[in-house]
């Protein structure tokens, strides 16, 4: 319960449903286990050919690769039984190589909803990204200007701003961020879905047996409606969702994000890094770096806030003019919507944690500083 369902005589029950809701069990998906470990090992084998075709030398260290199934079913003393099936596939890559002189590692860890899902060609990108930038002469200066931020850290950054989201309070700081005015571009999509159809952790009920359904955060740059959970049912005209999770079997269930991501947009990601004239493309969170987002009170004014430590690359029409060992993005989250000039067509789900996504982002009006 959260502090408005705390309140005197507001605490309400789901209507009961009687009968039964159910997920496709994952088993009619399942492979042998011989051809189970082929296509993995032959995941594994294009992945490191084409690593090696982009950054000659390149050379895998480590991987390991997961593919499974689980089913639960959930029933009450109202009647409801509800069925779900989940399925995973994970991989993780450890690769190292040696260019001009300097040996540079990188390290990469990817989830989706079956092991057909996960694509070998956008696997090697990402190592080859991550390669150059071990291996690239770090810049003595940042540029102002644009910056394109890829799928892995737009991902960390949603996650830090999940809360402006869920409920009563979350909808009232996200109000405040737009008061009578867009907040984004019309291209601008957020969304949580607990049923995303390619979801990897889809369900139909959460942890107390509320059917979950898409819930359209921001719609057209404009704020939607916030993720509810039962108890807050037609609050200010707002119907609620299955969005209750445990985090163990030990903890009661709290509001959560499923599939809570940015819908992919019109604009190519290779147009967006291509793009961009003088700038910076930041490709993810810096290994133990700050991580951080302010939300004031409303009694005491001031600006909701954010800032992250990345990683990435100084470029200028999609060539590496050097490395960027680890700069802090920071910011207003209002500038932060306002700022997004692009969105891109690669939407990726992380599991950062749940299942977090975000397609290739080009952002303006935020400051870059470099972090000794």
């Amino acid at each position: 319960m959260n502090r408005h369902s705390l309140r005197a005589g507001s605490l309400r029950l789901p209507t009961p449903c009687p009968g039964k809701t159910s997920l496709p069990h994952p088993a009619g998906n399942d492979l042998p286990n011989e051809e189970s470990e082929a296509l993995g090992r032959d995941l594994i084998r294009d992945v490191v050919e084409r690593t090696r075709a982009e950054l000659p030398g390149s050379r895998l260290v480590r991987a390991r690769l997961e593919d499974g199934a689980s089913a639960s079913v959930l029933a009450n003393s109202a009647g409801v039984t509800g069925r779900t099936a989940v399925r995973l596939a994970t991989i993780q890559l450890e690769f190292v190589v040696e260019r001009n002189a300097t040996r540079g590692s990188c390290s990469l860890y990817r989830a989706a909803g079956n092991l057909t899902d996960l694509d070998a060609a956008a696997l090697a990108a990402e190592v080859a990204d991550r390669l150059t930038l071990a291996t690239a002469t770090p810049m003595s200066f940042l540029p102002s200007g644009e910056i394109a931020v890829a799928p892995s850290l737009a991902t960390s950054l949603l996650a830090l701003l999940g809360p402006l989201f869920r409920g009563r309070d979350g909808w009232e700081r996200l109000q405040r961020l737009s008061p009578g005015d867009s907040l984004g571009p019309p291209d601008l999509q957020v969304l949580d879905d607990g049923a995303l159809e390619e979801g990897w952790i889809r369900t139909p009920v959460d942890d107390e047996g509320v059917p979950t359904r898409a819930v359209a955060l921001i719609r057209g740059g404009e704020p939607a409606e916030p993720l509810l959970s039962w108890e807050d049912d037609g609050w200010s005209g707002f119907s609620a969702s299955g969005c209750r999770r445990r985090s163990g079997w030990r903890s009661p269930p709290e509001i959560s994000h499923s599939h809570f991501y940015i819908d992919r947009g019109p604009d190519p990601a290779d147009s967006i890094r291509s793009g961009i004239r003088h700038g910076c493309y930041l490709l993810d969170r810096a290994p133990d770096g700050r991580s951080h987002v302010t939300f004031p009170h409303s009694d005491n004014g001031g600006e909701a806030s954010f800032e992250i430590d990345a990683t990435g690359f100084v470029v200028e029409h999609d060539r590496i003019l050097g490395a960027i060992p680890r700069a802090r993005l920071r910011g207003s989250i209002r500038q932060l919507f306002r700022g997004i000039r692009a969105v891109g067509d690669d939407l990726r789900f992380l599991p950062v944690p749940g299942a977090v996504g975000s397609p290739t982002l080009l952002l303006t009006g935020l400051q870059l500083d470099p972090v000794v």
